[in-house]
């Protein structure tokens, strides 16, 4: 029996959670943590947010990490016609 093991011989809850936070896909998790529910449902919740995490980040494209220039940022300030509205210009 290892330090890992209890008395029966499946492994720890203890050790079945510090594996599942290591580890990036369900079938590396050891058949003997699968007997513990909670370790399963926070290893499936973990990989679900970071999928969605990522699906996020991927839907952006270059966007994700594309810099704003300045002159760029200088023209969404300073463009005061950008915010009149049609009713609002003059009409000849």
């Amino acid at each position: 029996m290892t330090s890992f093991e209890d008395e029966t011989g499946v492994y720890s809850r203890e050790f079945c959670m510090k594996v599942a936070l290591k580890i990036s896909n369900m079938t590396d998790l050891p058949a003997e943590c699968k007997r513990h529910g909670d370790v399963v449902s926070n290893l499936q919740r973990r990989l679900t947010k970071a999928r969605d995490d990522a699906t996020a980040v991927q839907g952006l494209g270059a966007q994700a990490n594309a810099r704003v220039s300045q002159a760029k940022i200088q023209r969404r300030l300073t463009n005061t016609r950008r915010f009149q509205g049609r009713a609002t210009q003059k009409t000849s």
